[in-house]
């Protein structure tokens, strides 16, 4: 027999409601999933279904209907097949598709379409670019995430990475500026080519 607290809902209530919440999360992930939304307009029989599937889901986990065990494992597999879909899907970008991109923001690269390393990754993964030197002078927030990206004084937030898959670079700009810097600053001289950028975001 479940133990019950004095509001009268027994613990085990308590774990599945709690239970019920963390599956309406996994659900609006999948939801808001950018894949997601451009599969589902396909209206192929494949995306149909899966369509349904969601929308089954949803209607169970947002009832006011009591939510149970089996339900939760039903829930719990059908989030996971959806899921598992959705990482199957191809990019939606392509690599033709991202050299364009590159070559469209690459007019306000201090040095041209031949640069390279003015692509980033914030900590999620989620794609954007730094234009002029490549070094950041100002910090935003991903449109994607909503976590810190961009930087000061040529220097990015911690989790920054190089996005190679935009411009093919092992590296991000600011790793040379920082060495300047650091040359700089040994040698009492004023650093160099320090331009302020204008922070632009392009989320893949």
């Amino acid at each position: 027999m479940a133990a019950a607290n004095p509001g009268g809902i027994s613990t085990q209530e308590e774990q599945i409601e709690m239970a019920r919440g963390a599956r309406i999360l996994s659900l609006f992930e999948i939801m808001s999933d950018v894949k997601y939304q451009m599969t589902i307009k396909s209206k192929t029989s494949d995306t149909i279904e899966m369509k349904e599937i969601v929308g089954n889901m949803e209607t169970i986990l947002m009832s006011c209907d009591k939510y149970t065990l089996e339900l939760d494992k039903k829930i719990q597999k059908n989030i996971e097949k959806i899921q598992k879909e959705i990482d199957g899907l191809p990019d939606l970008v392509t690599k033709e598709e991202r050299q364009m991109i590159n070559e469209a923001m690459s007019t306000s690269f201090a040095t041209g379409n031949a640069a390279q390393g003015h692509w980033c990754k914030c900590p999620n993964n989620h794609i954007y670019c730094i234009t002029e030197c490549g070094g950041p002078m100002e910090q935003a927030s991903c449109p994607e995430c909503k976590c810190v990206i961009g930087g000061e004084n040529h220097r990015h937030v911690s989790g920054t990475t190089v996005a190679t898959e935009m411009d093919g670079a092992s590296s991000m700009l600011f790793q040379t500026v920082e060495l300047v810097h650091t040359l700089n600053s040994r040698s009492n001289q004023p650093a160099k080519h320090v331009v302020e950028i204008d922070l632009r975001r392009v989320v893949l």
